[in-house]
């Protein structure tokens, strides 16, 4: 019983590092209320890879980082190929009020893109890799009616470690019904959902097992103590 349980564990950490190795981490910033105010969003680690997920709701979305060092940093604007969906928005990268570099989407030819690992469907907008100094940089995202769904990727580097799966796994239902408008059952109809479900099953199946262990162990205490009163 112990060697499957070890088993499994080595198992279930190699499912949580392999496929989602090769994805965006997700951030859901669309579930956010901000009809007051505008929405202001920290990218923590720039340059690890993210895709910010994202709704304009008649004012523009702010996302705020801070450099320490010199670094190379990546962004790119998508938007869900969906129904109803406008490819016109545009990103703008400034540091203390000072515009550094623009996406600007709506003078740019989007592409399809189907992101092979989620199953998903994106326009693709314009990108770019830029080399910034040290200090405190804003990216506002922005259309011509301030009103629509957006992804905001940004960084490069993939990093998937175990509390991010589980997050991953926590957030993809919402993200599939209510950024993309598809069953929460297609979460596992991709990749990364197959690998998740295989993941659950295990986790399930650890759980029984090491339940089972504990109650067997129990029983033969129990039983030995029984023994020595004899």
């Amino acid at each position: 019983m112990k060697k499957i349980i070890v088993s499994s564990v080595i198992t279930v950490a190699l499912l949580l590092t392999i496929p989602t190795a090769l994805a965006h981490q997700p951030r859901l910033t669309f579930t956010q209320d901000n009809t007051e105010s505008i929405l202001l969003t920290e990218i923590e680690q720039p340059d690890i890879s993210k895709a910010y997920y994202g709704e304009l709701k008649g004012k523009v979305d702010l996302y705020k980082f801070a450099l320490e060092t010199e670094q190379e940093f990546y962004f790119n604007i998508l938007v869900p190929d969906i129904e109803g969906s406008t490819p016109n928005f545009s990103a703008s990268l400034t540091l203390d009020d000072k515009k550094i570099s623009t996406l600007n989407g709506l003078n740019f030819e989007w592409t399809k893109f189907y992101e092979k690992f989620a199953g998903d469907d994106y326009l693709k907008g314009p990108e770019e890799r830029i080399v910034l100094q040290p200090g405190k940089y804003l990216i506002e995202i922005s259309n011509p009616n301030d009103t629509g769904k957006y992804v905001l990727a940004t960084g490069e580097i993939e990093s998937f470690p175990l509390g991010e799966s589980l997050r991953t796994l926590k957030e993809l239902p919402t993200l599939k019904s209510e950024f993309f408008g598809k069953s929460p059952v297609t979460m596992f109809f991709n990749v990364i959902g197959i690998f998740l479900g295989i993941m659950v099953l295990i986790i399930a199946g650890l759980a029984v097992g090491t339940t089972l262990l504990i109650r067997k162990l129990k029983k033969r205490r129990h039983l030995a103590k029984k023994k020595q009163l004899r």
